[in-house]
């Protein structure tokens, strides 16, 4: 436990499983209708543990006299590292659990979660069909159990974007900032900066995508939102440090997603007419040698720059005798074409020459 903020506190959930659980940061928000932010994990030992944080929490605000109630409990999204504690953390503290309805309906039972975690709905669903890594099959069955899993169906209060919620001290805006998660907000305080951003924007990792939930074109419209927000201070990210230097981070960020997508662009049209399958394209972006978790948490990227090169025409799927290629068209090789939509995608200050 730490106050990172005047009157905001940090509690982070850790475990000796870093690769595959990251440390969450839950985010509580001392004044007369106080926030929790985020939910965490919800296996008994990571309740425990912020009970016993938060018992801290209450100590330091008692010390300095502040008026305090636990009044909202706001996840940024319906991942499992952000709700699976809700149901616990709701119990010990007494706060509200507030949902939009997209999230509520996700969150309220594992059939639902699996429906809209199902890669059926996405167009790339014949490549990762073919050729899912063995790491992602373990993944399915392992992680419910990893991150405590419970699912709430009687959520206290449905919220809806671009709402607002008054704490007695400041008063945050329910931005909707889709692109990892469709269901994904954020709260900002105009007044003093403050972002509590979820997990569109890290300090040291880059944000995790993946079909179907995910959108890379969504993704990088909302760093470029949450860019542009007057007096934007400071980020408090759902895993991580707090960025004290946003602008800096999130253009770091969208030049990282730019040269990401341009490697994906390169190797396709390299192959020209001929095609790639999506296994040989995976690993020479992972080649051997690279960890298995990595090469399987990767395919997620990937497979959202194909969804996105697919909705802008320069390459499509075409079935063969023996898997999937993925097949250029000659939108790929305009120098022109590629130069605006990467330039849209990432919105660069100029329009720097692609040359190969």
């Amino acid at each position: 436990m730490k106050e990172i903020y005047e009157n905001i506190y940090i509690i982070t959930e850790r475990s000796r499983w870093k690769m595959l659980k990251a440390p969450a940061n839950i985010y509580i928000i001392a004044s007369k209708k106080g926030i929790i932010f985020e939910g965490g994990y919800g296996t008994l030992a990571d309740i425990r543990f912020f009970r016993k944080e938060y018992i801290k929490v209450l100590d330091a605000i008692k010390k300095k006299k502040t008026a305090f109630k636990a009044q909202y409990l706001i996840p940024s999204h319906s991942h499992g590292d952000h709700f699976a504690g809700l149901c616990g953390i709701r119990k010990f503290t007494g706060a509200k659990v507030c949902l939009t309805s997209k999230m509520a309906e996700v969150i309220s039972s594992g059939s639902n979660l699996i429906k809209q975690h199902r890669i059926s709905n996405s167009p790339v669903r014949i490549l990762w069909k073919e050729e899912r890594t063995k790491a992602a099959g373990r993944w399915d069955l392992f992680f419910p159990h990893l991150f405590g899993l419970k699912f709430l169906n009687n959520p206290d209060i449905i919220i809806k974007e671009n709402d607002y919620i008054d704490d007695g001290e400041r008063i945050w805006r329910v931005m909707p900032v889709k692109g990892h998660c469709d269901d994904h907000i954020a709260l900002f305080d105009d007044k003093s900066g403050i972002l509590l951003s979820g997990d569109n924007v890290i300090q040291n990792l880059i944000t995790w995508l993946g079909p179907p939930r995910s959108d890379l074109e969504d993704y990088c419209s909302t760093l470029k939102k949450i860019r542009a927000l007057k007096n934007l201070k400071i980020i408090l990210p759902a895993h991580g440090k707090p960025l004290t230097k946003p602008i800096e981070r999130i253009d770091e960020i969208l030049n990282h997603r730019r040269k990401k997508t341009m490697l994906v662009i390169d190797i396709i049209a390299s192959r020209e007419k001929k095609g790639i399958h999506f296994k040989e394209l995976r690993d020479i972006i992972y080649p051997h040698g690279t960890n298995m978790w990595l090469k399987s948490s990767g395919e997620g990227w990937i497979l959202s720059t194909i969804e996105f090169l697919m909705k802008k025409r320069m390459i499509f799927l075409k079935k063969t005798k023996d898997k999937t290629k993925i097949m250029p068209t000659d939108k790929i090789f305009s120098k022109n074409y590629l130069n605006q939509i990467i330039h849209k995608l990432t919105d660069s200050e100029k329009e720097d020459k692609i040359c190969r």
